[in-house]
């Protein structure tokens, strides 16, 4: 494997965008993946978000400041990854 993770950030429906997901998350990660909504993840700290984008696969009902910390925190952790 490569290393490459794909995530998908959209503004859509938590429901819409799992299921335009779901194929390549049961693919490429056997079924497993995480869904999070925007007003999850304003509500999560820096140290919550950090440990969530290891499993997050959907960052669904995202507004455009809660896509970039995402954004910033998936870059943040591929940085430091082996």
């Amino acid at each position: 494997m490569a290393g490459i993770r794909p995530v998908m950030i959209t503004g859509d429906h938590p429901l819409t965008a799992w299921q335009i997901a779901a194929s390549w998350i049961s693919s490429r990660r056997g079924g497993q993946g995480r869904l999070l909504t925007g007003v999850q993840l304003s509500r999560m700290s820096d140290a919550e978000l950090n440990e969530a984008v290891a499993q997050v696969s959907v960052y669904a009902a995202s507004r455009q400041s809660t896509s970039f910390a995402s954004c910033g925190h998936c870059k943040a952790r591929a940085k430091s990854s082996p």
